[in-house]
């Protein structure tokens, strides 16, 4: 569980290898990584609908909680759940958390709260 990154990649109008070729690590033994990213092919999904999407983003984000590692997600230092959580936080410009709020109707407040509402370990 330590040594694994899960991200989910929009991609639009190019192949999925190209684009994660921009993010990949290689494998280099100074860092001692490895996982499928840095030893073999990732392992991807198209993901078609809303529920999908919500699916992989609560996976990803209770992780680390179901592997024992924090007991709620945002506690998770490299998590991007606490940017859901938490009102004042704020959300690098590399990321966009809007891609799962505009799932929601409503206020950015209010699309955060009803997100978190999937997490049964809030």
């Amino acid at each position: 569980m330590m040594n694994r990154i899960r991200l989910p990649i929009f991609i639009k109008k190019q192949k999925k290898s190209r684009n994660f070729k921009l993010i990949y690590i290689p494998d280099d033994p100074t860092y001692r990584l490895t996982g499928h990213v840095y030893e073999k092919r990732f392992y991807d999904k198209l993901i078609e609908d809303k529920e999908g999407m919500l699916e992989v983003s609560r996976y990803i984000h209770l992780n680390t909680v179901e592997a024992k590692m924090v007991r709620k997600p945002e506690y998770y230092p490299w998590s991007s759940y606490h940017f859901f959580k938490q009102p004042q936080a704020v959300v690098p410009s590399y990321m966009n958390i809007d891609s799962i709020l505009n799932y929601y109707l409503g206020t950015v407040e209010e699309k955060k709260e009803k997100y978190c509402k999937l997490y049964k370990h809030n």
